[in-house]
């Protein structure tokens, strides 16, 4: 996704650098810099990629190529109708090369169920599906729910009949982010610039609190915490905003992302969801055992059963994905990415 761009001057430079950081061998670094060759190894790596020349994004990919997705938590306090008081997190997905953000869902904190809720969204309104996601190293992106029995998980090891996640399903490739890289996730810039603008926003004021002690604003009241609904509102039209407005990126011509997207669509082949696709989407998935003598699932004290699964093996470890809002809904059995068959409660 991204190109280096190094001048001819810069090339033995870059290059030694580039060998540094892969060896991490001290006599690699003499002649670099005097003070990096002093420093610790544990050091070493994070000074010369300070010194490297800079890196510039080429957006010569095409729309839905590659969504990148990431949570970002609020400098908002917020009130839910429980009462309760906190910032919330943000979870959107953006497609790179137009800088929209397709699809976005907010809660308390960062789990696989928001990351699929978000999905969700960018899916349905885009009527899309990407070629490949570039994501955040985070447990809710790693957990089996979303990428199980993706090659290349990047927190566990992919075991035989796993649970398989919901990208895995959709086909989606996946891209792991540089851990604490920022830099890595292009829609880091954008959940900068969109709290800006969500500072400035007059039905925020007295509950934005900013990123950190240093930066509270002294009008900052956690009693003015706004209600969760107003924040929704307002995040959705400072979004939106954002998408009419001209942008100065690689490939942009000053064009605003909404312009840009549409142009490309005319353009572009784009995959298309199926209905099921889009359903598992919002979908909770467990790993079961049939049980008993009939082969029935057992699921939150429910009970569900049909003619279809009764033939099926003891032994073998399924996959159940399930609407989690509505207990009466059919759940589906999946065989690692093997679709089976819907199965009504009973």
């Amino acid at each position: 996704m991204t190109d280096i761009h190094v001048s001819e001057r810069q090339r033995p430079f870059a290059d030694r650098l580039y060998e540094a950081v892969r060896t991490k061998d001290t006599r690699v670094c003499v002649g670099i810099d005097p003070v990096i060759d002093r420093l610790p190894v544990e050091l070493r790596e994070r000074a010369l990629a300070r010194l490297y020349p800079a890196q510039k994004r080429i957006y010569n990919m095409q729309l839905h190529d590659i969504w990148c997705a990431d949570g970002h938590k609020a400098d908002v306090f917020v009130k839910d109708e429980a009462g309760e008081t906190f910032r919330p997190i943000v979870m959107g997905w953006m497609d790179v090369r137009s800088r929209v953000l397709l699809g976005w869902a907010v809660a308390k904190s960062e789990t696989a169920d928001l990351v699929r809720r978000a999905l969700h969204q960018a899916i349905t309104r885009s009527n899309a599906v990407p070629r490949e996601a570039l994501m955040d190293n985070g447990r809710a992106f790693a957990s089996k729910e979303i990428s199980g029995g993706a090659p290349n998980r990047y927190r566990f090891r992919v075991k035989e009949n796993e649970l398989v996640g919901t990208l895995t399903l959709l086909g989606v490739g996946m891209i792991w982010a540089t851990p604490g890289h920022g830099q890595s996730k292009p829609i880091e810039r954008y959940w900068q610039l969109l709290t800006e603008d969500l500072a400035k926003h007059p039905d925020l004021t007295r509950a934005y609190c900013g990123k950190d002690s240093a930066s509270k604003p002294e009008h900052f009241d956690m009693k003015k915490a706004v209600p969760l609904a107003v924040f929704k509102r307002v995040l959705a039209e400072a979004i939106a905003d954002k998408h009419v407005r001209g942008h100065r990126g690689n490939a942009m011509d000053g064009k605003s992302p909404q312009t840009v997207y549409e142009e490309l669509a005319h353009t572009t082949p784009i995959r298309q969801p199926t209905a099921a696709q889009i359903r598992f989407c919002l979908m909770t998935a467990e790993a079961t055992r049939l049980k008993g003598e009939e082969g029935s699932i057992q699921l939150n004290g429910n009970r569900y059963w049909s003619p279809e699964i009764s033939g099926l093996s003891r032994t073998a470890t399924y996959t159940v994905r399930y609407n989690p809002e509505d207990a009466q809904d059919p759940v589906s059995l999946y065989l690692n990415e093997r679709f089976i068959c819907e199965v009504p409660i009973v």
